[in-house]
């Protein structure tokens, strides 16, 4: 286990493009210093509209924070996030339609 808790184990994303418990490590893109607030499904939107986005993280820590993230990711690079009451429930989620999953 890492600092932030998350776990090198698979996660399970059941047939979806996100899962909860999750994060992907790095590749935040920037946004003026600020993190998106948003809620998961508009977090994933955000990402659709971003150019540079291919995946993302969320968390509904204090009212919400959306991570939008760039690099080529496949589902086995998410991590297990463990949940824990500083940073509430957590979920990551990839653009299908943006990746090169072969």
């Amino acid at each position: 286990m890492n600092s932030t808790g998350s776990v090198k184990q698979p996660v399970d994303f059941d047939g979806k493009n996100w899962a909860e418990d999750c994060d992907f490590e790095g590749n935040d893109i920037k946004l003026n210093g600020e993190k998106l607030r948003t809620g998961r499904q508009a977090c994933e939107n955000n990402c659709k509209k971003d150019e540079e986005c291919t995946h993302y993280a969320y968390s509904n820590w204090t009212l919400g924070r959306c991570f939008l993230k760039r690099r080529n990711v496949c589902p086995s690079e998410a991590n297990v996030q463990l949940p824990a009451k500083d940073i509430g429930t957590t979920y990551c989620g990839l653009i299908l339609e943006k990746l090169n999953l072969n």
